[in-house]
């Protein structure tokens, strides 16, 4: 870090801690897996009472809390879990005052306007709550999903994550398919899909070997969830991009339960827009809950097991018989058409709660899950079944949380977790042969960075004191993550030949000589075994300013030791202030700014660790070496004998560029108002700035001036360096209704504008690698517009005929203007000896764009009371308009240096599901 960005850091941090010390710290104590109640009490003229007791009493929480209000009138009830509260205000002289089902949600605090009357008959008199539309004391960016979404949005397979694809600023990860590489699917604020934080119960859950998600659970196991896009606490780190927190549901008093079943098939589906007719597909997703007392007031249980199998397939565009006859003359078998593949996962949850008294809460969760997927390394389009990966694993998590209050003025959070993950990726190519890929027209063989084997371990341990005083509060923490790995990394162990337009009139001419550009072949030892740790801690503040503005303040510290050779990274140091401006009883403007900083994936730091040249190794031959690449091609087993054969070769090889801890920069302002006492319309303008973040680039090109490498003892040498950079504006409009009622909207749109100058560190080499900055153009992740709806409807009360009750409909809708794309010339245009990532001249990065996307899926349900029991009849039609969504096309301009047109370009060549319908049914007790 530059000596000026250490001082402008140093000067933010100081503003931070002034103001804390100056306004007394106050904490945003709601949590990470709870919320508050807060308000004030006034009698009927409208002045406020000191004195009065308010209670929040829970049955399915099996919890009661109080607090009196002070000379202002106003109350907090702290750290509640998530659940439907009854609210009652009493004082001496006034008529007793009740509020049913407040509900209570995550990561917010519910305000409340009580009045009281004076007491005129001893009866209390009891009211329906309305739920604030605005929190007043919220300053983040975010979104929170509740229960009702969650039970009946059309969600494809029940992967809730996809929840959070319906909130503004989340879009799909459109990168490269990148198999064992995963990422966690989500984009958020245009940053990389590697880095965002995904929360289970405040704690831990991704694999932050590559940054993606360790295996989920059932849906009907989620109580809550929240999207934090920006603004958040100091509390929450490791992330550049969001914050997705999950809760999962808790037993309760009562006994409740469930069982479902899901199922469709090719017969209510439509045609697969490439294949032109259906392709075989048939899914079962099934699974039961069940929740209830193990000890009344004290101890409760709940637990959900759910399986899913699916047998799909992919529609393999490796169709032309000129280019099949020329594979299968070279000896190679390449499946094309309509492909099929299966899928399968099995997850479990157990949770326990103990209250031993309502101050105090235990919880202990144990989970588990297996699956297997044979499109993990994905394929189809111009990419052979051979090409892709079969992946397997097991995951299995231990979690115990505590949160005690202590007193009025004192309260605890504690959490710790361990989790184990088995992961193994293999080829699905049953010959182990080595990889081909011809540009623009086909990749088949096995996939040259597979098998890929890994075992980890992660340990968290986190605790965190809130401390209030008056309206006044702060609260500090620590969270130590650690994560132990060992797998293998055999890269190009089998070979690897790519051929282009360079050598002949095309690339597949050149395939059909037998002239491939390069060829790559691995050795060595590819096993290691490693650990990375991380030490957080953290303050943060809050304060009100008069009656109308809140101020929040914090900063976090992230300390860092990742797996050798990254170095240990100690200056991480991020200043977070916010504030909200309820500047009249209907509306408020909100805004923050600060900065958030990711970690290193351990994946990077392996590769680099195995792939260093002394534990192994990669030998690169081209067409113009001698041997010649084509020289190998003409051997009985395309690749070297053994290693001897190749000491004396130069080889490849993996090193540690410039490092430092990738972060944004962001800075939000937003307004909310009340257009009536169910609907709310909001916007919101978001900046993100990502800097340092690490990228792969080869450091060592073939330099057509000097006709040679820059380093002759080595072929390409691919060195992580912290220099890419992201750049993100968008404003959004929306509107939502209040949570809890017949009809719960949420419809936004976004336009955006977002550039990187990259697009992952596992696949995609610069143009120019030698300089970044000239890659900078629009991020594939994020279209230019977008807007999606998302609605459920359920017809109220018990009233009128019977065919009119009972019944719930929901949909989600998404329309999002085209996608960019980045489209190649097909040859080595600067004479890098790399045909595979040069564009047409004058062509910047991703200035090519897809067909806009659109798609609407839809819930239809029906729900029959068997005694105390209910029968939901379901159907779900996803994709209802049958649209053909493309996902991609043919990106290569030209099958030669001659500029001869590929006759493909710009084909689709894989398109996202056709209409599917599915069938359920949902018992529940």
């Amino acid at each position: 870090m530059s000596a000026h960005r250490v001082r402008a850091v140093r000067r933010l941090l100081a503003v931070s801690c002034l103001s804390l010390v100056s306004a007394g710290v106050f904490a945003q104590a709601t949590g990470t897996t709870t919320g508050d109640l807060r308000g004030r009490v006034t009698d009927e003229s409208g002045a406020v009472l000191p004195g009065v007791l308010v209670t929040a009493v829970s049955r399915e929480a099996a919890l009661a809390r109080s607090d009196t209000t002070g000379s202002d009138g106003k109350f907090a009830i702290r750290l509640l879990p998530l659940a439907p509260y009854r609210v009652s205000a009493a004082l001496d002289g006034f008529e007793p005052l009740e509020l049913e089902s407040v509900r209570v949600l995550l990561g917010s605090s519910v305000n409340l306007e009580l009045r009281l009357k004076v007491a005129t008959v001893t009866e209390s008199v009891t009211v329906g709550a309305r739920e604030a539309l605005i929190d007043p004391t919220s300053t983040d960016v975010s979104q929170t999903i509740d229960e009702t979404m969650i039970r009946n949005l059309p969600i494809n397979q029940r992967d809730f994550l996809d929840f959070a694809l319906t909130t503004p600023g989340v879009e799909a990860d459109r990168g490269p398919q990148t198999g064992a590489a995963s990422t966690s699917g989500l984009s958020i604020n245009g940053q990389s899909p590697r880095q965002n934080n995904m929360l289970v119960d405040g704690l831990d859950n991704n694999d932050q070997a590559v940054g993606s998600v360790r295996s989920t659970f059932s849906q009907d196991a989620v109580e809550e969830y929240q999207v934090i896009r920006s603004s958040f606490a100091a509390e929450y780190g490791r992330a550049t991009g969001g914050i997705v927190n999950i809760v999962t549901r808790s037993g309760s008093n009562d006994l409740h339960g469930s069982a479902f079943y899901f199922f469709r098939d090719d017969s209510l589906a439509a045609d697969n827009a490439l294949a032109g007719t259906k392709t075989p597909f048939e899914q079962h997703q099934f699974g039961a809950t069940v929740g209830g007392p193990l000890l009344r007031e004290r101890l409760f249980a709940f637990g959900a097991v759910e399986r899913l199998s699916v047998s799909d397939a992919n529609f393999v565009a490796i169709t032309d018989p000129e280019v099949l006859s020329a594979i299968r003359a070279a000896g190679f078998m390449v499946q094309s058409g309509v492909v099929p593949f299966d899928r399968d996962r099995t997850a479990a949850i157990v949770k326990l709660d103990w209250a031993p008294r309502p101050a105090h809460r235990l919880s202990l969760r144990g989970t588990y899950a297996e699956e297997k997927d044979e499109n993990q390394q994905a394929w189809g389009g111009l990419v052979a079944r051979s090409a892709g990966g079969v992946r397997r694993i097991e995951d299995s998590a231990l979690a115990a949380a505590g949160i005690s209050v202590l007193s009025e003025s004192l309260s605890n959070e504690a959490r710790v977790l361990y989790a184990s993950r088995r992961h193994r990726l293999e080829s699905l190519d049953p010959t182990g042969g080595v990889s081909v890929a011809i540009l623009g027209v086909a990749s088949f063989g096995a996939d040259p960075t597979l098998p890929q084997p890994r075992d980890a371990r992660i340990f968290q341990a986190f605790d965190a004191v809130s401390f209030f005083r008056g309206n006044s509060s702060y609260k500090v923490g620590v969270d130590y993550l650690r994560n132990e790995i060992e797998g293998r990394l055999p890269l190009y162990f089998g070979g690897q030949y790519l051929f282009s337009g360079d050598l002949g009139p095309s690339s597949l001419d050149a395939f059909r000589l037998g002239r491939p550009l390069v060829f790559l072949q691995g050795f060595g030892d590819p096993r290691l075994e490693d650990s990375s740790t991380e030490v957080a801690a953290f303050a943060q503040g809050e304060w009100g300013v008069g009656e109308h503005v809140l101020l929040r303040a914090g900063f976090r510290y992230d300390y860092e030791d990742p797996i050798a050779p990254f170095p240990k990274d100690s200056n991480n140091w991020s200043p977070r202030l916010s504030f909200s401006w309820a500047g009249g009883n209907r509306w408020r403007i909100h805004g923050g700014l600060g900065r958030f900083y990711g970690v290193v994936p351990i994946a990077p730091a392996s590769l680099i660790a195995i792939e260093n040249g002394d534990r192994a190794r990669i030998v690169l031959r081209t067409i113009e070496d001698e041997p010649s690449s084509a020289f190998f091609w003409s051997l009985p087993d395309r690749r070297f004998p053994s290693e001897p054969e190749a000491d004396a070769i130069p080889f490849t090889v993996y090193r540690l560029g410039g490092f430092e801890s990738a972060y944004s920069d962001q800075a939000t302002v937003g307004l909310e108002k009340e257009l009536s006492r169910t609907l709310l319309f909001h916007l919101d303008y978001l900046h993100a700035r990502g800097r340092k973040v690490l990228i792969e680039h080869n450091v060592n090109p073939f330099d057509p001036v000097l006709g040679r490498r820059l380093d002759r003892l080595h072929g390409d040498v691919f060195a992580y360096d912290s220099v890419g950079n992201t750049w993100y504006e968008a404003l959004t409009a929306g509107l939502r209704t209040g949570l809890g009622r017949p009809l719960e909207l949420a419809a936004h749109y976004t336009f955006a504008d977002a550039e990187d100058d990259h697009i992952d560190w596992s696949k995609n080499q610069p143009q120019d690698p030698l300089k970044i900055g000239a890659e900078r153009g629009r991020t594939v992740h994020v279209p230019r517009h977008r807007v999606v709806l998302s609605a459920v409807w359920t017809a109220p009360g018990r009233a009128g005929e019977w065919w009119r009750r009972d019944w719930t409909a929901a949909v989600i809708a998404d329309y999002a203007s085209g996608f960019p794309y980045n489209e190649l010339a097909g040859f080595d245009r600067n004479g890098n000896r790399d045909a595979f990532s040069d564009r047409p001249e004058g062509v910047r990065r991703n200035s090519r764009t897809l067909p806009d996307f659109f798609n609407v899926d839809l819930r239809v349900a029906r729900r029959f009371l068997v005694g105390r029991a209910a029968v939901e009849a379901i159907v779900e039609v996803f994709n209802l308009l049958d649209r053909e969504n493309i996902l991609e096309v043919n990106n290569v301009r030209y099958q030669n240096a001659g500029l001869e047109p590929n006759p493909s370009f710009g084909e689709p060549t894989r398109v996202a599901d056709p209409r599917r319908v599915q069938l359920g049914v949902r018992l529940t007790f």
